[in-house]
């Protein structure tokens, strides 16, 4: 067994998300290690007996095999994060996916991240017009559009960018061999031809509820930015955002009707900060922002003491939030908040939404 074929294993075992699967590994020298162990090698390991259960049911090398023809059959393939298909842009999430299953053409750095258009599963007429409209504009200046495929907003901005010609990711909530929504049937082949369904569930994996937030995560970290179109007081789309945040995305949100139920979490996130989205250019003026910035070199020319040289080589050019400084530095947060705000007053880092820092060019 080879490591490739011991991490596509992993996703067999639900209990293992990203960040346990890493402590994990962080245990063995090398993945193949982990299914060798016996029981008593992972108690002492400090594995939970419940993902110590399900280790031990799972014959990797089968596991891994059906995993492997099931993605031939399909024409799809399955992406490590050692792969050059990885999207970088996910890397530097503490959650990233170890494994993708991807059936389409993954985008290239040069249109990654794109922006994520989301919302709620029954919008308006208006709702929906917004989306489509949004998505259109967005990849006719080629930019591609990410969402969740899910009925409602998800759905119109994916038909929309396919139909406007552009590239949209779509991550799923399931294995890629589940037709799920089925009323999204006709809208499939038109994402794979030119973009994406993306899922980090192995196939035979049914859509169960707890997934679709769990996979929002990867919608935002797709994204430079999120766009809310419209949003209830509870919608899945709230979750997005959220992540969003956390992952220093910019938000975006439609303003709607005080007395609409749709409007209730697209008007919140504008009250605790997100930005209004007036019309699809307030997002290309962001898109074109970044791009200039990511083209002029920095050149810094100030000193830096001690903490401060230290803490910049630990930052890099995508968002991190702060407790990754923190573990990346060895510098315990209060001694890093001060360097931090120093080098941001030198010009060294950037700040982003959600504790999020990265260096300035």
């Amino acid at each position: 067994m080879n490591s490739r074929t011991a991490l596509i294993a992993f996703t067999a075992v639900e209990s293992l998300g990203p960040v346990s699967l890493q402590k994990l590994l962080s245990r063995f020298s090398t993945p193949e290690e982990v299914w060798s162990a016996g029981e008593q090698e992972l108690k002492s390991k400090g594995v939970s007996s419940q993902t110590i259960e399900a280790i031990l049911r799972v014959n990797p090398e089968n596991f891994a095999d059906k995993q492997l023809t099931s993605a031939n059959k399909l024409g799809a393939k399955i992406v490590l994060q050692s792969d050059s298909e990885y999207p970088e842009c996910l890397k530097s999430l503490s959650d990233a996916p170890t494994v993708l299953f991807v059936h389409g053409v993954m985008p290239n750095s040069t249109d990654l991240p794109g922006v994520a258009i989301v919302g709620t599963r029954k919008p308006s007429a208006y709702g929906k017009k917004i989306a489509a409209q949004t998505a259109s504009e967005l990849v006719s200046s080629e930019v591609t559009v990410i969402s969740g495929y899910a009925a409602g907003i998800d759905a119109a901005a994916h038909e929309a960018a396919a139909s406007a010609g552009g590239k949209t990711l779509a991550v799923l909530g399931c294995g890629l061999d589940y037709d799920y929504p089925a009323h999204n049937r006709t809208l499939r082949p038109q994402i794979i031809e030119r973009g994406a369904l993306i899922s980090e569930f192995p196939f035979g994996t049914s859509p169960v509820p707890w997934h679709f937030p769990r996979r929002n995560r990867i919608v935002s970290g797709l994204s430079r930015a999120v766009a809310v179109i419209e949003a209830g007081a509870k919608s899945g789309a709230l979750i997005t955002a959220k992540s969003a945040l956390d992952q220093g995305r910019e938000i975006f949100s439609v303003p709607g009707p005080i007395d609409s139920p749709l409007s209730i979490g697209t008007n919140r996130l504008i009250q605790d900060g997100a930005h209004p989205l007036l019309q699809t250019s307030d997002l290309l003026l962001l898109w074109k922002r970044e791009k200039k910035r990511a083209k002029v070199p920095l050149q810094i020319e100030i000193p830096l003491d001690e903490n401060e040289q230290k803490l910049l080589t630990s930052i890099d050019n995508s968002p991190l939030h702060i407790d990754t400084l923190v573990d990346r530095s060895g510098l315990n947060a209060q001694t890093l908040m001060p360097v931090l705000l120093s080098l941001e007053i030198k010009g060294a880092v950037i700040r982003h939404p959600g504790m999020c820092f990265s260096r300035a060019g």
